[in-house]
């Protein structure tokens, strides 16, 4: 087995409320790391979670397909909590159908979320 210390590290999980977002939440939490939080609802289980290890919990509702809400989430998350140290990019959607069902909205908001959502992220990220 392998430990990290990811003690006084800051680390924005993006779709924290899913399984492994679940999962990523517990392994850093557990490494020491403070875990900030975005998803496009609230996220009870992540919020519950954090508050039963008595940690502060940070949280920001984002549309990540918006290059104007992540970079007004950046801006917040710079003035509240400092500096990202990490940035995991784990949110993510899917609509089962098969390609020849599937519509162009939901082609378009799995590309939006899936992909222009980490370029925003990383992008926002790298600019504080």
């Amino acid at each position: 087995m392998y430990s990290i210390d990811l003690e006084g590290k800051h680390i924005l999980l993006t779709g924290c409320e899913g399984g492994l977002g679940q999962v990523m939440l517990e392994l850093l939490t557990k490494a020491g790391a403070e875990v900030i939080l975005t998803d496009i609802v609230k996220p009870e289980k992540s919020i519950r979670y954090l508050e039963n290890l008595r940690k502060k919990v940070h949280w920001y509702r984002c549309d990540l397909a918006d290059r104007e809400a992540v970079d007004t989430m950046f801006e917040k998350m710079s003035k509240d909590v400092g500096s990202m140290d990490i940035l995991i990019n784990n949110a993510g959607i899917r609509k089962d159908a098969l390609l020849i069902k599937m519509t162009d909205n939901d082609w378009d908001s799995v590309i939006d979320i899936n992909l222009k959502g980490i370029f925003l992220c990383t992008q926002a990220w790298m600019a504080t």
